[in-house]
C-alpha cells in the first residue's frame, strides 16, 4: 500500500490494521502529516498542524498496542478539530483577528473524548470568522479551496473539514452545523457529513449562535462517521472497552470493539462492518444515521463506500 493509498484508506479498515499489526500508529500519523505538508499549500485546511504532539501520541498508541490487551475504539487513529472548538492548549482562533492568539485551557467535551478513545490529533481546520456564512474565507485564515477545483468554494462553515476529507488528510475530521454547516462543505466537496440532533454531541461552551450548533463527523464513508460519532457522544469511553470476536464474515472472524450497555462497533478485516453490530447500537444514532449506514451495508459493504480522490491531492 502506497502512502495515497494510506492516507485514503477508511478509519475502520485503519483500526483493524493497527490491531493486527499491519501497520504502526507512527507511521500512519506521518505519512498522514507527509500529506498534510505537501497538500494543504494548494487547499488551507489546516490552520494549525501539531505534528510534534500528534507524534507522540502515535508513539503512545503503538507502545498500547506492543503491551497487548484492551485498546480503546480510534487508537492510532488520526482526527482534526474545527478552529470554531476549544482545543486545551491550542491556539483557536474562530477565524476572526478577535481571538487570533486565544488558547484555551481546556478542551470542549466531544476533543476529550476523541482523545481518550485513543484518537491521534493532528491539529485544527479553517472555518470563516466565527463560522458565520456558507463561504470559505476568513480575514484571519485566508481562503480555502475545493480539492476538486481550487478556483472553487468549499462552502462553510466546516471549510477545512470538507477540504481535508476529501483531500486525504486525516479519515477523522469535526465539523459543526448550525444552518448547514456540515452538511453544505460535505456537498461541495464531495465526502460524508451528518448533522446529530441537538444534544447527542455536547456543545460547551454555547456557541455564538445560542443553542443552534450541532458537532459532528465529517468523513469520506458513512461506517467512519458512525465510528467518530460513536466515540463523541459516548460520556464514558474510557472503560468497559473490550477485544473480542463478534462474527464470522466470508469465513474470516471480524474483530469487534465493545463498550458494555454502551455501543458496539465491528472493525471488520475485510473492510466492512458488520450489520448485526450496526443493529445492537442503532438505538444511539440518529435514524438517518442509522438509515444510511444500513442501506450502504446493504449496497455491499459500509466502510468501501468512499468517494473518489480529488484531482487536487493526487
Amino acid at each position: 500500500m502506497n502512502a495515497a493509498d494510506l492516507c485514503y484508506t477508511p478509519a475502520t479498515r485503519l483500526a483493524a490494521m493497527i490491531r493486527a499489526k499491519e501497520i504502526s500508529p507512527v507511521e500512519l500519523t506521518r505519512t498522514v502529516l507527509e500529506r498534510i505538508e505537501r497538500v494543504n499549500p494548494k487547499v488551507n485546511a489546516f490552520c494549525v498542524v501539531l505534528k510534534d504532539q500528534a507524534l507522540a501520541s502515535a508513539r503512545e498508541a503503538e507502545a498500547a498496542v506492543m503491551k497487548g490487551g484492551a485498546l480503546p475504539p480510534l487508537l492510532g487513529i488520526p482526527f482534526s478539530i474545527k478552529d470554531l472548538a476549544m482545543t486545551k492548549g491550542v491556539r483557536t482562533t474562530g477565524g476572526s483577528h478577535i481571538y487570533a492568539d486565544r488558547v484555551p485551557a481546556h478542551d470542549a467535551p466531544f476533543v476529550r473524548r476523541l482523545k481518550a478513545a485513543g484518537g491521534v490529533f493532528l491539529g485544527k481546520t479553517t472555518s470563516p470568522e466565527f463560522g458565520w456564512k456558507g463561504l470559505s474565507d476568513s480575514p484571519l485564515l485566508g481562503v480555502t479551496r475545493n480539492p476538486w477545483n481550487p478556483a472553487m468554494t468549499t462552502g462553510g462553515s466546516s471549510a477545512g473539514a470538507g477540504a481535508a476529507a476529501a483531500a486525504g488528510l486525516g479519515p477523522l475530521c469535526h465539523g459543526s452545523d448550525g444552518a448547514g454547516s456540515i452538511r453544505i462543505p460535505s456537498a461541495f466537496c464531495g465526502v460524508f457529513g451528518h448533522k446529530p440532533s441537538y444534544g447527542r454531541v455536547p456543545q460547551w461552551p454555547v456557541s455564538n449562535n445560542d443553542y443552534q450548533t450541532h458537532n459532528g463527523p465529517m468523513t469520506r464513508t458513512v461506517a467512519d462517521a458512525a465510528l467518530m460519532l460513536s466515540v463523541m457522544i459516548v460520556a464514558a469511553i474510557s472503560v468497559h472497552w473490550q477485544h473480542g470476536v463478534f462474527a464470522m464474515q466470508n469465513g474470516i472472524e471480524v474483530p469487534l470493539l465493545y463498550a458494555t450497555g454502551a455501543l458496539a462497533i465491528a472493525l471488520a478485516g475485510p473492510g466492512q462492518l458488520s450489520l448485526d453490530a450496526l443493529l445492537g447500537i442503532a438505538s444511539i444514532w440518529t435514524p438517518k444515521l442509522t438509515a444510511l449506514v444500513l442501506a450502504g451495508g446493504v449496497a455491499g459493504g459500509v466502510a468501501n463506500l468512499m468517494v473518489r480522490r480529488a484531482p487536487v491531492a493526487t
